[in-house]
């Protein structure tokens, strides 16, 4: 079994990586979706750091609690164009 700090070790390297990523980015950047095919890296941060929660800490770390319940769930919106 992974331990716990080698589990939080690995979402900090993860979320390192994504922030060097996004260093040459301007905040305009972060908004709404800047293209069609290409979400906003604040989505991307926000749900690095969701998975990491979700599906390794909440499972495998002894007693974790959760950072907030209301941000366990993923929401799916399906529009008529």
């Amino acid at each position: 079994m992974i331990s716990t700090q080698n589990l939080i070790s690995f979402l900090l390297q993860t979320r390192e990586f994504t922030e060097e990523l996004c260093k040459p980015l301007e905040i305009e950047d972060y908004v709404v979706q800047p293209n069609i095919n290409v979400s906003p890296p604040k989505w991307h941060l926000g749900h690095t750091t969701w998975f990491f929660e979700e599906f390794i800490l909440k499972h495998y770390k002894t007693n974790y609690k959760l950072f907030h319940e209301d941000f366990a769930f993923v929401l799916i919106v399906i529009t008529k164009i």
